[in-house]
């Protein structure tokens, strides 16, 4: 079996809706300074992963309650616990504002309907109970990997339509004297951003236990090819994006510079299937990290509680 479908769901999970907010980000912190936190970024979620990895392998567990315990006692692992659930409500909530302001255009233009707080309102609580929620309880997310594919080729459409289009601008070289090139003002509003688009740390754990003859370099090699897509992708949309619409004034939401035309709308609606796989992804994830291990047995003796848990080999 090919490690690509593992990448590809990697991909998946980190290039979300935070890359329609990239060009802002260039906007408030420069093109080179903007370029360079991206890189960073990336470089740093590469090097979390692999230390995440090489933790777990010499410490023999798998998931990030278990070393949070074996590092820190109970304490490490409430904190690590609290961590994870205060990343999935904040994506959530990301997740649901985006929802907000993406489908009740995409259903006004397809109907022909007036776009209200009321439809608004409607979209949200009938995708988050009819669709998010019930995909969200699937157990194995490497079955994702399929919708995963039509994803990343939504997005590919996505970024090359925006880079071509914004090519004859580019080449004119006129966009040199307008825009910024050193902000480090706008650093620590962008700092998150930049740091939320290369995070996939979530499904690390889970995709390594899915991979055939799994091993750590194996997952370092997925983790670094998959981390080197969404860096080529967001730089491609943050530069295109901010030379295309610096003049105009770039929104935080990218798709709020964009028109009302059949390209636009077409990409509205593939960004809004998207939005649902990425929700997915984290919501599979969540099922994961906050179910206490299966395969575990306690005892008790002389009043101290001692808990066995059968883990998987971690191998080089």
């Amino acid at each position: 079996m090919s490690s690509f479908p593992f990448v590809i769901n990697i991909v998946n999970t980190a290039f979300g809706v935070t890359v329609l907010a990239v060009p802002y980000c260039f906007h408030q912190c420069g093109l080179i300074l903007g370029a360079f936190l991206l890189f960073a970024s990336s470089y740093a979620s590469k090097k979390s992963c692999s230390l995440l990895l090489r933790s777990a392998q010499i410490s023999r567990k798998r998931d990030f309650e278990s070393l949070g315990f074996h590092v820190g006692g109970f304490l490490g692992k409430f904190i690590v616990e609290m961590s994870l659930i205060g990343y999935l409500v904040g994506t959530a909530i990301a997740w649901f504002v985006i929802i907000g302001d993406v489908s009740p255009a995409v259903v006004s233009s397809l109907l022909g309907i007036e776009k209200t707080w009321g439809l608004r309102l409607v979209l949200i609580v009938t995708i988050g109970i009819c669709i998010v929620f019930p995909l969200s309880l699937v157990k194995d997310i490497t079955s994702l990997s399929s919708a995963s594919n039509v994803a990343i080729g939504i997005y590919t459409f996505f970024v090359l339509q925006l880079f071509f289009s914004t090519l004859p601008q580019i080449v004119s070289a006129d966009w040199i004297n307008g825009v910024n090139f050193w902000k480090p003002d706008g650093v620590l509003q962008c700092l998150p951003i930049f740091g939320i688009s290369f995070l996939c740390q979530t499904v690390i754990f889970v995709l390594y236990e899915a991979l055939p003859e799994p091993s750590v370099k194996k997952m370092e090699h997925v983790v670094n090819t998959a981390m080197d897509i969404v860096l080529l992708l967001s730089f491609t949309v943050g530069f295109s994006g901010y030379v295309r619409y610096f003049e105009d004034g770039v929104q935080g939401d990218l798709l709020n510079n964009y028109n009302h035309d059949f390209i636009s709308e077409f990409i509205r609606l593939g960004m809004f299937h998207c939005y649902n796989l990425h929700n997915m992804n984290w919501g599979n994830n969540s099922n994961t990290t906050a179910t206490v291990h299966n395969n575990k047995t306690t005892t008790v003796n002389n009043n101290k509680t001692t808990t066995t848990t059968n883990q998987n080999n971690w191998t080089m």
